[in-house]
This record gives C-alpha cells, sequence and structure tokens, in this order.
C-alpha cells in the first residue's frame, strides 16, 4: 500500500469538523482534525501534510491569518476554503 494522503481539516465548529473528519477517515485519508489556525500552523512544522481544509470565521487567527502563517512556513501548501 502506497502512502497515506494526510489531510488536516481546521474549524472551530466541532460539529463541522467531526463530519468532515468521519467523511475523509471513512474514504481512507489521514486526517487531523483541528479547532483553530494556532493548531494547524503547528501542525505544518512538525508534520508533512498534504492538503489543509479550513473555515474562514475562526476565533484567534482567523482563516486568513492562517494560511497567511502556513504558506510562510510550506510555500506550495494544498489548501482549501470552506
Amino acid at each position: 500500500m502506497g502512502k497515506s494522503i494526510k489531510i488536516a481539516v481546521v474549524d472551530d465548529e466541532k460539529t463541522v469538523r467531526k463530519t468532515i473528519e468521519k467523511l475523509l477517515k471513512r474514504d481512507g485519508y489521514e486526517v487531523f482534525a483541528l479547532e483553530n489556525g494556532y493548531e494547524a500552523v503547528e501542525l505544518i512544522e512538525n508534520e508533512e501534510i498534504d492538503l489543509v481544509i479550513t473555515d474562514i470565521n475562526m476565533p484567534g487567527i482567523d482563516g486568513f491569518e492562517t494560511i497567511r502563517r502556513i504558506k510562510a512556513i510550506s510555500p506550495k501548501q494544498r489548501i482549501i476554503i470552506m
């Protein structure tokens, strides 16, 4: 079996985050469910992630700032905004 595809799901709303996580895991992806941008940035610093799916409206740092910080660490990071 090949490399597992790693996806970070970033959303402060637990129901949304858990629903997306469940659907992606069902399809065989390795999922990191994160509740804020700080967690996402920390993950990108320590783990090779294939895709980040992020909400925009979040407390703390919003999705735009999260994306800016992720791109500073990993300029070619693939990101989907919800």
